[in-house]
C-alpha cells in the first residue's frame, strides 16, 4: 500500500472528526462521543510545540486522498520541555495495515531532529493489544498504571503510562522530514 506522511492541513480536520468519533477509535482514547470539530482544530493550533502528521493514501472511490491516521506530539513547557506527549489514532478502515508504524516512525524521527526530547510519553489502555505491540516496537516501556483513571463503558478503568527515552539521536532513518 502506497502511503504518504505529511503535516496536517486544515481541510483534514473534517475527515479526522468523522472517524475519531467512531466507536472503535473512541474506545482507545479518553475522548467523548460528543467531541466537537472545534476541539480537534484546537489540538493542532500550536505549531511551535506540536508536531501533527497524517498518513494520506489513495482512496479507491475517488481521485482525492484519504486521511488514514494522525499522530500528535506535543512538547511540554517549562521544566518539562525535554518531554513530549503523544496521541495517535488510525481510521478503523485501515487498522492493521502499518499506518500506526508509519506515523510513529515519522513523528519520532521529526521530534529527534528538531526537539531532541529525552522522553516521549503516552497513555494506553492495558487491553489495547495492537497499540501495546506498536509501542513496544518503538522502545516504549510501561512505567506504571493509573488505576480508576478514565471511565470507559460506564466503568473506571486503568491506563498504562508508557515512556521511551530518546537519546537525542538526530540521524534520520527516513530521509527528508515530512514537514
Amino acid at each position: 500500500m502506497r502511503v504518504k506522511v505529511r503535516p496536517l492541513r486544515d481541510e483534514d480536520v473534517v475527515e479526522l472528526h468523522r472517524w475519531i468519533r467512531h466507536p472503535t477509535v473512541l474506545r482507545g482514547t479518553m475522548q467523548l462521543p460528543s467531541l466537537q470539530i472545534g476541539r480537534i482544530r484546537r489540538w493542532f493550533r500550536e505549531p511551535q510545540n506540536t508536531v501533527a502528521l497524517v498518513v494520506e493514501l489513495p482512496e479507491n472511490r475517488r481521485s482525492s486522498e484519504a486521511v488514514a491516521g494522525v499522530v500528535l506530539l506535543r512538547r511540554l513547557s517549562g521544566r518539562q520541555a525535554y518531554v513530549a506527549g503523544a496521541f495517535i489514532a488510525v481510521d478503523p478502515r485501515y487498522h492493521r495495515k502499518g499506518i500506526g508504524t508509519e506515523l510513529m516512525e515519522a513523528s519520532l524521527d521529526l521530534a529527534d531532529r528538531y526537539w531532541r526530547p529525552l522522553r516521549v510519553e503516552l497513555g494506553v489502555y492495558p487491553d489495547n493489544v495492537a497499540g501495546l505491540r506498536l509501542y513496544r516496537r518503538f522502545g516504549f516501556q510501561e512505567e506504571g498504571r493509573r488505576v480508576h483513571f478514565p471511565i470507559r463503558d460506564g466503568t473506571y478503568v486503568a491506563i498504562a503510562s508508557r515512556k521511551v527515552h530518546k537519546g537525542g539521536g538526530g540521524a534520520s532513518r527516513r530521509g527528508p522530514s515530512p514537514c
